[in-house]
């Protein structure tokens, strides 16, 4: 059974990490979840033992994810479609990983593919849980909110 590590955050805004073996990463936020948290970070442990390593290289940082995770939100809010919004934040960003992946999704949803699904191309900047709560915001047509709610409990 897999080992993810996780981070999470419970009601008073205290933050929590740990490790948990369940099946899948659905099956951890709802663990967590009746235990009153809600899971900021999730990563499936790697079996080399080099997570730690491998995690610190290739990921983007946190806090530049959350920028433009409330970017995205305030310009879809504002009406703008997605493609021209992502085109925005790949000028705008000044992290040259960051960049490079928008750039990538922004091709993605231009040749056809939904946002969710071009985000899981890139698991060293966006979880499953991640890219999994893009997908319900898609199908509910409700975007703008989940990546608004998704920032505020990424500060």
């Amino acid at each position: 059974m897999p080992i993810f590590l996780y981070k999470a955050r419970d009601l008073q805004g205290v933050d929590h990490k740990g490790t948990i073996d369940t099946v899948d990463e659905s099956r951890v936020a709802k663990v967590l979840s009746r235990k009153g948290l809600v899971v900021t970070s999730l990563v499936e442990k790697k079996d080399h033992g080099f997570t730690l390593f491998d995690d610190f290289f290739n990921r983007v940082p946190f806090s530049d994810l959350v920028v433009a995770t409330r970017q995205l939100a305030t310009m879809i809010e504002s009406g703008l479609v997605l493609s021209e919004a992502l085109d925005i934040l790949v000028e705008q960003q000044s992290n040259p990983k960051l960049k490079k992946i928008f750039e990538e999704v922004s091709s993605d949803i231009k040749s056809g593919l939904d946002l969710a699904s071009a985000l899981k191309k890139h698991p060293n900047a966006f979880s499953p849980l991640f890219s999994s709560l893009i997908k319900s915001g898609e199908e509910a047509g409700n975007l703008d909110v989940v990546l608004t709610q998704m920032a505020d409990n990424l500060c």
